[in-house]
């Protein structure tokens, strides 16, 4: 069963190529958003974009891996990512940055989640879903610091 989040927009002291930019950089993500420990990139594209990435979160006292794939359209600056079919957590996601006034952009964040009855124990996973915010706070917060 999936479950789907509003989207969420917040205003980011930041132009929206800028931003967009700042995104791209996976590596940088525990900068962020702590949750997030280690950050490796498993395949790029033909622009040398991050493919496919592996995360390792710490949750609850838990560490938890998962991999996202990673699409994008520099046209609209978007970013969408999902979870590899295979895996046991099915989750996918984007990113818009939508230009304002100068220097600044609107951030558009989107978040769908569904979990396989495989999984274990659910309630010891990370609930992106319900973090979402808080995720976008830190990035509008983390691009201000420059």
């Amino acid at each position: 069963m999936r479950r789907v989040k509003p989207r969420l927009s917040m205003v980011v002291r930041a132009s929206a190529e800028a931003a967009f930019r700042a995104f791209l950089q996976v590596t940088r993500v525990p900068e962020w958003l702590p949750i997030v420990r280690r950050v490796q990139v498993l395949a790029c594209d033909a622009d040398e974009r991050p493919e496919r990435v592996a995360f390792r979160s710490q949750v609850g006292g838990q560490e938890v891996g998962f991999e996202l794939c990673y699409r994008y359209d520099s046209v609209r600056r978007r970013v969408e990512w999902s979870a590899p079919a295979q895996s046991e957590r099915q989750f996918a996601g984007s990113a818009e940055f939508e230009p304002l006034a100068a220097g600044t952009c609107l951030f558009h964040y989107e978040i769908e989640e569904a979990q396989s009855a495989a999984v274990p124990n659910p309630a010891a996973l990370p609930v992106w879903t319900d973090e979402a915010w808080v995720a976008m706070k830190a990035f509008g917060e983390w691009l201000a610091r420059g």
